[in-house]
This record gives C-alpha cells, structure tokens and sequence, in this order.
C-alpha cells in the first residue's frame, strides 16, 4: 500500500511500565487515548522509549517504532546478543536491531547513554540515521 503522508506520534509512559520486577503494559484503548488513532493512509512513526510493548505499539497502527531504553543489552555477548537489560532481565526478547510483527517494524538501537548500572560491554553507542524512502513502481 502507497503511503505518501506520515504521521509522528511520541509515547510518554508512567513509571510503572519501566519496573525491575513487575511492569504494566499500556493496552490498545490506553494507546488510542493517549496518542488517537493512527490514519490508515498514513505511514504511522511511534517514538516509544521502551520496546517491550511492541506487540501493543503494532496493535495501535504504528508502522515504524524507534525505542531504545535496553541499550542493546547493557553486556553483549556475541552470537547471543543482549544478556542483560537495564531492567536486569536475562536475554531480553528485545535488545537490539530490527524487529517485524505483522506490518509493524521496530529499530532499536544501543543508544549513546548508559543506565543506572555505568556498564557496556561489547556495546559501542551508536547514533543511528533513517532514510525514510517511498517504493518505486
């Protein structure tokens, strides 16, 4: 589907979506309310710091999520990548690269800050660009 508009929404969410041990996931209708409904003509861009929610973010309309918030996992460790998020979870199912759920892509990148743990290993920051670019026919 050609989509020669977009749409740029960017995703505040409390502190509760950002615990060690439990956490709370924004639902569709939290989505729809805080940010409205995406246009379906649109190309819907998603700023959301914490890519855990992604299957929430796809759900929602967003057809391209930027996030961050694991720092590509803060030790990498080739091969396996991500072992540890700034959450302290082992092996995050989210650390790092490009991620698809249906028509929804998700880049997340290393970031160039650190977390409440100082530590990167094998994790250089980086400063990502996107060229957005429109099929051709």
């Amino acid at each position: 589907k050609d989509r020669n508009t977009f749409g740029i929404f960017g995703l505040h969410i409390n502190k509760d979506g950002y615990g060690r041990f439990k956490t709370k996931s924004p639902s569709y209708d939290e989505m729809r309310d805080m940010l409205g409904t995406p246009g379906d003509e649109d190309y819907n861009i998603l700023i959301a710091h914490n890519p855990d929610y992604f299957k929430v973010y796809s759900e929602w309309g967003a057809n391209l999520v930027l996030a961050g918030h694991n720092h590509g996992g803060l030790v990498k460790l080739p091969f396996l990548g991500g072992v540890l998020s700034p959450r302290l979870h082992l092996f995050p199912k989210y650390s790092y690269g490009l991620y698809k759920k249906g028509e929804s892509k998700m880049i997340l990148t290393g970031g160039l800050g650190s977390h409440s743990l100082k530590i990167r290993v094998n994790n250089v920051p980086e400063l990502v660009f996107i060229e957005l670019k429109t099929k051709n026919k």
